[in-house]
């Protein structure tokens, strides 16, 4: 009984946002809000709409105020403050302006990845977006900036204030304990030597390459974890050496030459296939013939054409728009016959309406 009587109680904010979670089965943003109908409420947006509420201590749930569908407006705009962000919904007969009092940049993302709207986003500097700031007005920015300071000293006073209590309370305890056996003192537990040991830019060296081959690699996560990764990138180093005969602290030290030139390598016969694809492509295509040619008519269209040469031609030049009949076209076969035997063909219209050869037989 005494343990259940000193549990500590929800509070109404974790249970208004329980309440509202319980009616939504899939994930949707719930926050604080602040809106025409409450000056302090609750609101949860999905793809469809805002839903707005206000949590009843009474009933222990919270009450359905008002639904804005989505659908209703055409654009929002967002004015992103030091403490809460202001969202104005427009459309073309309603307004609606909410008031979210905690992660406006969840909400902003949420709208912009799940629905329509069109989002104007106020850009502010900073100091814009601090309390007293906002409007650029001078008295208020002297208030704001005397309380401030004002904040600012007490909290510095009172952080001294307990720096010496914790002195004065220190220099007891220590003068308590000198009366004490040696031997009933605690022993310090130093802190692992590689955990302090750093790259020249301050990051974490890699202590299993370190302890090993004495050369510092940066670590790219904590040294101190008992499944710590940086012993995966020893083993890939020591394979890596003995493929390329060398040392583990000489394959380190031309690792990013090493990868350049297997990438140049492989950049290189990857081209030389494709070129050979095309040669390939080239040799097997169809070409035209002195007698194709002939049996090609003025007024036929490039299907009809293609379907005697058994293939597609190279667009040689085009103009016009595609469609209309004023579109214009030259297409190029390539030919059998003497050495670059060729045929040109015009289509005007999506109609043959002129064709010439050289050297085919």
């Amino acid at each position: 009984m005494a343990e259940d009587k000193n549990e500590k109680k929800p509070s109404d904010d974790k249970l208004a946002k329980q309440a509202i979670a319980r009616r939504y089965q899939n994930y949707t943003p719930i926050i604080r809000a602040g809106f025409e109908e409450s000056k302090s409420g609750y609101a949860t947006i999905t793809k469809d709409h805002i839903q707005l509420f206000d949590y009843d201590k009474s009933i222990d749930d919270v009450v359905s105020l008002v639904t804005h569908q989505i659908s209703d407006y055409d654009n929002v705009t967002i004015d992103h403050f030091a403490i809460k962000s202001i969202f104005r919904f427009k459309g073309i007969n309603k307004t609606f302006e909410l008031t979210a009092k905690e992660d406006g940049k969840k909400i902003e993302s949420f709208i912009k990845n799940n629905t329509n709207l069109e989002t104007h986003l106020i850009q502010r500097k900073f100091r814009n977006k601090i309390l007293g700031f906002r409007s650029n007005t001078k008295w208020k920015m002297v208030v704001a900036i005397a309380v401030y300071l004002f904040i600012t000293v007490a909290t510095i006073s009172a952080i001294f204030d307990k720096k010496e209590e914790k002195a004065a309370s220190t220099n007891v305890k220590t003068s308590q304990n000198d009366n004490k056996s040696v031997e009933k003192a605690p022993k310090k537990e130093e802190k692992p030597k590689e955990t302090a040991l750093k790259m020249d830019d301050g990051r974490n060296v890699n202590m299993e390459i370190y302890n090993k081959y004495n050369v510092k690699y940066q670590s790219y996560e904590p040294t101190d974890l008992k499944d710590s990764k940086d012993k995966d990138v020893l083993e890939h180093f020591e394979k890596m050496a003995q493929k390329y005969n060398m040392s583990v602290p000489e394959y380190i030290e031309k690792e990013h030459e090493i990868v350049a030139a297997n990438v140049k390598k492989a950049q290189e016969e990857k081209q030389k296939a494709d070129e050979e694809n095309k040669k390939r492509a080239s040799a097997g295509k169809p070409t035209i013939s002195k007698d194709e040619f002939d049996r090609i008519e003025n007024g036929m269209t490039y299907d009809q054409v293609k379907e005697i040469i058994g293939s597609d031609g190279e667009v040689l030049s085009e103009s016009g728009d595609k469609g209309t009949e004023f579109y214009t076209v030259m297409y190029m076969w390539k030919g059998q016959g003497t050495s670059g035997a060729n045929a040109n063909f015009m289509f005007q219209g999506g109609k043959l309406t002129n064709k010439a050869q050289f050297g085919l037989k």
